[in-house]
């Protein structure tokens, strides 16, 4: 019974339920076209290691020490694409010094100036100076900044994607300038190999550093005897004693150990290098952006379609709301 009369209230107001759903359908086209286009740069890659582990072995070893790792392989690749959306890549990132529209600066900057978020706050007054310089330290409203902007490109600015069956990689920057959503992207592709590279070798390259340090000192402590050997034969080329003599074995002796630590120090060396550059990975970069960019703008058929549907619920529950309590009072 309230079923059937709850629908003949709705039909007895259609004209109104007509009205409401075509105002919100037009106030929903309005909003699609006041919202920004955004220019869409994309770039995809391959994660590969050199070493015996292969593949996103490397990738897998930085999720790792991040404490994200473990679990399959297939698994793992989903945690490691959230890396690039990490605090430090993206502040590296947001600092490196690009040209954009003729002007030399740091990312960041670029995009206060060109972005209507940036532009709204550089036009409040405490921020009309305001800027980023690499050589100055952060300060608390730097800092606060730079995290707002982190998470607004997390959430709506950064998109990274994978197949299940394949390795390759994609990596999605969109912004409301085309300029630098092509530099971003490719700035935070640059930034990402160098720490992926950094972190997956570190043990290596300490390794290879420490013997290549011990090699050049032991090459001078080498070149410091020698010569005292060609010295000390200068000044007792023509002596008999055999007290000068003796300091000369000795030297000759301590030339031929240090010969024989220093040649086993440089093969253990070139097996550290080799072993460094085997155990590099490589992120190979198959596709970057190029201008001009993919434009992504709201879809309006969609929007005004929504629109009207939530102008229809609305106007609907408003008028079954309206009666119940019409009835509920005049009872």
């Amino acid at each position: 019974m309230a079923l059937r009369a709850a629908k003949h209230r709705l039909i007895d107001r259609k004209l109104t339920l007509i009205i409401s759903s075509l105002l919100l359908g037009a106030l929903a086209i309005g909003l699609a076209f006041l919202m920004p286009v955004y220019y869409v740069a994309e770039s995809s890659f391959m994660a590969e290691e050199n070493g015996k582990n292969g593949g996103l072995g490397g990738m897998v070893n930085i999720a790792s020490q991040l404490g994200i790792g473990g679990g399959p392989a297939k698994d793992n690749t989903e945690k490691i694409l959230d890396l690039i959306k990490s605090r430090r890549i993206f502040e590296s990132t947001m600092m490196d010094s690009v040209k954009i529209d003729g002007i030399e600066d740091v990312l960041i900057n670029h995009y206060l100036r060109v972005s209507n978020w940036g532009q709204k706050l550089t036009q409040q007054e405490e921020f009309q100076n305001f800027k980023y310089e690499i050589q100055k330290p952060f300060s608390r409203t730097h800092d606060s900044i730079m995290q707002v902007l982190h998470f607004q490109f997390n959430k709506t600015l950064i998109e990274s994607e994978t197949k299940k069956t394949s390795t390759l990689l994609k990596l999605k920057v969109k912004t409301e300038h085309e300029a630098f959503s092509q530099k971003f992207n490719q700035a935070l592709l640059q930034n990402l190999n160098l720490y992926y590279i950094a972190t997956t070798v570190a043990k290596q390259k300490n390794m290879f550093d420490i013997l290549e340090g011990r090699a050049d000192s032991l090459r001078i402590e080498i070149e410091s005897k020698e010569y005292m050997m060609a010295k000390a034969n200068d000044e007792n080329i023509h002596a008999f004693k055999m007290g000068p003599r003796i300091d000369m074995v000795r030297l000759e002796r301590e030339i031929t150990t240090l010969n024989l630590v220093y040649g086993e120090v440089i093969k253990n060396l070139e097996m550290a290098r080799a072993n460094l550059l085997n155990e590099t990975p490589v992120l190979s970069v198959i596709d970057e952006p190029s201008l001009p960019l993919e434009k992504e703008k709201p879809a309006k058929k969609i929007w005004m379609i929504g629109g009207m549907l939530a102008g229809l619920v609305l106007s609907s529950l408003w008028v079954l709301i309206s009666h119940w309590w019409k009835r509920v009072t005049e009872e």
